[in-house]
């Protein structure tokens, strides 16, 4: 209190991407202002911070940004827009590594693993140099998360324990990593310290997994934390099903396989991470979107129904907080064909129905086209089916001249949303502009959009 007073600290308000988008951040923001204005006193006889009227001794100094107690907001990109802070305070985005920097990083890592590996007498082969980078670079998706370091350790990790190779798609990437750290809480390995998962308790990867999915879910519709109350009733709630979906009963008494699970899960799974004083997340954001992805479509390892499946997605499309882990659950779905190719197009058909109504946003195709790098396709008539799809679509959201679509900042996010389709498929598109340019009806919206995106080349195609 005293160092506050004095105006010797530094406040960190970390990870404002961490507040879910439909929560309204300006509001945060405006509370924040609120507070670094507020004056403040140190009331010796009952040592405690009060609100000051007389002395306007500022939490923030805001008539000279370089002295006094000092704040720091910290948030990945998405997260960054949101009202003016009234005062000088900086914001921070952490840092991507550079290439030079992922390459010391790739070599160092496989240093180590060949050192350990010496000390343990295990026999491993030899490495060419940057050999783990080089795999790294030659996969554009993967090579993204890689500047980020935490995401680094984890693909170095996958690449380590995986025979010496990357998976082709980030949701790959997620799903192995997560899978090797529940393999390892399962495993029946004596030597290891919780080897008593599989053997005692009884449990499998099946309910790790289906746990981690209910604990994504919640987070993802939070704002506050994971608290040790509620971790435990989700687990309570997993294991009761679980045992109703699989007639299997535990011997262990269920109270007591919940506090050992509790543990578990707040300190050895290698997942969950605890911000402040009883409040638990995930190390990584990523991993809760994906996990929370994978609950749309999976119950206890098992497909959901197609029904099921598109009532999660179509109740969740239009929540802000949802777009990264439904861009996902599209990439993991597509392994499933038919009933992915079911879904999408049930999504597409009711979104152009409901497009008819003056206030509808047309929010699928956003999504879908998102997801292309992490989808698998059963064929090249199926890719090339739902592109001219997702483009039709955009051009029928384009052209409807009410509601939102009139903003000039949606026309804008149309032609971001083309151009992202005609970097990945050029010539599809091409070929689908110029036959829509061939109808009356088309003629003035496909032009400003060539116009827009100075696509001149295609009308000489």
């Amino acid at each position: 209190m005293e160092s506050l007073i004095q105006g010797n600290v530094l406040t960190i308000f970390e990870g404002l991407d961490e507040v879910p988008a439909h929560v309204d951040r300006s509001d945060l923001m405006k509370e924040i202002n609120i507070l670094l204005e507020r004056g403040i006193d140190y009331d010796v006889t009952h040592n405690k911070l009060t609100y000051s009227i007389y002395e306007q001794k500022e939490i923030n100094n805001t008539k000279d940004p370089t002295i006094g107690n000092r704040f720091i907001v910290t948030s990945r990109i998405e997260g960054n827009y949101f009202e003016e802070i009234n005062f000088y305070i900086p914001r921070l985005t952490i840092e991507g590594m550079s290439n030079d920097a992922l390459k010391q990083f790739c070599r160092s890592y496989m240093e180590c693993i060949e050192d350990i590996s010496l000390k343990t007498g295990k026999i491993i082969k030899q490495y060419e140099t940057d050999q783990l980078y080089n795999n790294i670079t030659k996969n554009k998706d993967i090579f993204q998360l890689a500047i980020n370091p935490q995401l680094a350790s984890v693909i170095v990790a996958v690449y380590n324990q995986y025979e010496d190779k990357l998976p082709e798609k980030r949701i790959d990437l997620y799903e192995i990593a997560i899978e090797q750290m529940i393999e390892r809480l399962v495993t029946s390995d004596i030597n290891t310290s919780t080897h008593y998962v599989s053997k005692e308790l009884e449990l499998n990867t099946i309910i790790i997994w289906s746990i981690m999915q209910e604990i994504a879910e919640y987070l993802h519709n939070k704002v506050e934390g994971l608290s040790e109350n509620i971790l435990k009733e989700i687990i309570r709630k997993c294991l009761i099903d679980y045992q109703k979906h699989s007639s299997k009963i535990f011997k262990v008494n269920i109270d007591d396989l919940i506090s050992k699970l509790v543990d578990i899960f707040k300190y050895q799974a290698g997942l969950l991470n605890e911000f402040g004083h009883n409040s638990f997340r995930f190390i990584h954001r990523t991993f809760q979107e994906y996990l929370a992805a994978k609950n749309i479509i999976y119950y206890y390892g098992t497909e959901r129904s197609e029904n099921m499946i598109y009532e999660n997605i179509k109740n969740k499309i239009g929540i802000p907080n949802w777009r990264v882990p439904l861009s996902m659950t599209f990439g993991i779905l597509s392994k499933l064909s038919v009933l992915f190719n079911n879904t999408v197009t049930r999504l597409l058909k009711t979104e152009q129905t409901s497009s008819n109504t003056q206030s509808s946003i047309v929010l699928v195709p956003f999504v879908i086209i998102d997801s292309l790098n992490d989808m698998y396709f059963s064929s090249n008539q199926t890719e090339y089916e739902l592109i001219r799809k997702l483009s039709d679509m955009l051009l029928f959201d384009y052209k409807n001249t009410s509601g939102f679509s009139r903003l000039i900042a949606h026309q804008k996010l149309i032609h971001s949303y083309f151009l992202k389709l005609k970097i990945k498929y050029d010539n599809t598109i091409a070929v689908w502009l110029i036959e829509k340019i061939n109808s009356e009806e088309n003629l003035a919206p496909c032009t400003n959009i060539i116009y827009q995106l100075k696509w001149y080349s295609l009308l000489i195609t």
